[in-house]
């Protein structure tokens, strides 16, 4: 009798064993990736998508010299203020993406409050090129600048900290 129960269970484990022959154990799922791209790093955000949008927004109003003086550069048509609220625009969803989890930098509060800052502010632009408000939007654009800077000088990249570094003078090798 025990023979037949010794044979029955190695039967058994046999069986087991052949059923899940090739199935490994199952491992934890992975995390789910994001459902956007985040594989361009900040720098490639600042430089393809921020600056050319701030530098529309800005580019809506002011003054510059010329060959015939001082000329206003403001906004004057629908035309012209509709690509300011759209630098704006622009401005304010770089923010956002700035702020996504990927993009985010330590300390992440002050980041989160910078660029939160800097999309407030190109918020308030979006409402003055809407508006059509030239001084609204030099305020505005000033304090843009500021928010900007403010950014940068907490954030700046290393490598841009390297290249604005002194070049450490080169002594040649004594002969």
């Amino acid at each position: 009798m025990r023979l037949m129960i010794f044979a029955a269970a190695g039967c058994l484990s046999f069986c087991l064993a052949a059923c899940n022959k090739g199935q490994e154990v199952a491992a934890a799922p992975a995390a789910p990736a994001p459902p956007f791209i985040n594989e361009l790093d900040v720098g490639e955000v600042m430089v393809h998508v921020m600056d050319p949008q701030a530098r529309q927004f800005w580019a809506g109003w002011g003054q510059e010299y010329s060959a015939v003086g001082l000329v206003d550069v403001s906004a004057k048509t629908d035309a012209e203020w509709k690509k300011v609220e759209d630098g704006a625009t622009g401005v304010v969803m770089a923010a956002n993406t700035l702020m996504l989890p990927a993009y985010q930098r330590k300390p992440e509060d002050q980041w989160l409050k910078l660029a939160r800052d800097v999309a407030d502010l190109a918020m308030q632009g979006r409402d003055g090129a809407d508006k059509q408000d030239k001084a609204a939007m030099e305020e505005i654009g000033g304090k843009l600048d500021v928010a900007c800077d403010a950014c940068h000088k907490a954030f700046r990249p290393i490598a841009e900290e390297k290249a604005a570094a002194p070049a450490a003078p080169v002594t040649p090798p004594k002969t």
